[in-house]
């Protein structure tokens, strides 16, 4: 089951696709469905239809941290499952659900202190010296639960009683490799109008002081004090109040042309930025092993780059992937990249590593593990 919009949907509709291949699949959901998704499915049903879980071997949930899950989380309520789930905090949702007073009780009840929820961005930036990413409520309906990072898979089964199992996600962009050569990136740097002359750094995802925005442009600041030449980009969403200050902030640092801001890019232009970019920058500190779709992104489409090392801990990251300090400075994402520029291993690709990485995340091997992880083994 998954919503309408959003991170999640996207992986699980690659999922769902997938699993038509080896098993008989109706799909609850409220977004509109494609009719040539629709005949590979068995049925399609709204969310609020009634369901009778006898006329299933399992019942699967999704859930992500927005409100829009609630009414998923509602029918998970009344008829357990297994529940996939994406993220390792789901601080959003609860507050949707329960509201500031009803987080405050859950901090009493699983971290045994008072701690007054004010600000949810602020809960996020305590959230790890709390020291439980406050699941309680989330898992307590299910079955079993399925993460998608090794971190998510060790915290829940060290503060939950409940079975957990990791499963790397599949990726959402499966490239082929002569879409990741030299002729297409070329040619997708010329459609975007990226400098071909120079390196192509870029931040996929929403644009967030959660997400590392101005850790971002100091490093970049840094950066350029060392000589490096690049342009870099910020491919994602922004709000219109966060981009004028990152902005200001961007311009008192004598960054000016060298950063752009790209906003909302449709599907097939954040493609050719995959394709086009040539350096990949991550930088967040959200702790119980977050996963980054972002950098998952990236890494299927065989690109090199400097990441937060838990952000790389949590897909499994490649070697091409360089890990930093979670704590450390700007400096050192800095020369990071700078040794990355220098040593113009970016400029082949895929990566060496891509290959094996695409194999082991293909979402058929996804889907395919996800039964043999709920039925046992599973032919085909």
């Amino acid at each position: 089951m998954f919503p309408d919009k959003g991170g999640p949907p996207h992986s699980s509709l690659d999922l769902a696709l997938e699993l038509t291949k080896i098993c008989d699949l109706d799909v609850w959901t409220d977004s509109p469905v494609l009719p040539e998704h629709e005949r590979q499915f068995r049925r399609v049903f709204r969310l609020d239809n009634e369901l009778s879980p006898s006329d299933y071997d399992e019942i699967v949930y999704v859930l992500g941290n927005h409100r829009m899950y609630h009414p998923i989380y509602s029918m998970m309520r009344q008829y357990p499952g297994v529940v996939i789930q994406h993220d390792a905090h789901m601080l959003d949702f609860l507050n949707g659900l329960v509201g500031g007073e009803g987080l405050s009780e859950l901090i009493k009840h699983e971290a045994g202190v008072d701690y007054k929820v004010t600000s949810i961005v602020k809960l996020i930036s305590d959230l790890e010296n709390i020291g439980v990413p406050l699941l309680s409520s989330v898992l307590e309906p299910a079955s079993s639960v399925i993460v998608h990072s090794p971190g998510s898979r060790d915290v829940i089964a060290r503060n939950y009683d409940v079975e957990v199992t990791y499963l790397p996600v599949g990726m959402p962009y499966p490239f082929a490799h002569e879409q990741l050569e030299d002729v297409a990136r070329r040619n997708a740097k010329l459609t975007l109008g990226v400098d071909v002359d120079r390196p192509c750094i870029v931040s996929f995802g929403e644009v967030h002081l959660l997400k590392g925005a101005k850790q971002c442009l100091l490093t970049l600041a840094e950066l350029k004090a060392m000589g490096a030449p690049f342009r870099f980009y910020f491919v994602g969403p922004v709000l219109p109040e966060l981009r004028a200050d990152l902005e200001r902030m961007r311009d008192a640092l004598g960054l000016g042309e060298m950063v752009t801001f790209t906003d909302g890019v449709s599907e097939e232009e954040y493609i050719r930025f995959l394709q086009a970019s040539d350096i990949v920058l991550q930088i967040r500190q959200i702790p119980f092993g977050q996963l980054s779709g972002a950098l998952l992104d990236a890494v299927s489409a065989g690109m090199y780059g400097v990441s937060s090392e838990g952000l790389a801990r949590a897909i499994e990251a490649p070697e091409t992937i360089i890990r930093v300090n979670d704590k450390a400075s700007n400096i050192v994402y800095a020369e990071a990249l700078y040794k990355l520029i220098a040593s113009e291993k970016y400029k082949v690709r895929p990566a060496p590593s891509w290959e094996k990485f695409s194999k082991d995340h293909a979402f058929f091997l996804y889907a395919k593990n996800l039964l043999e992880r709920i039925f046992g083994r599973v032919t085909g």
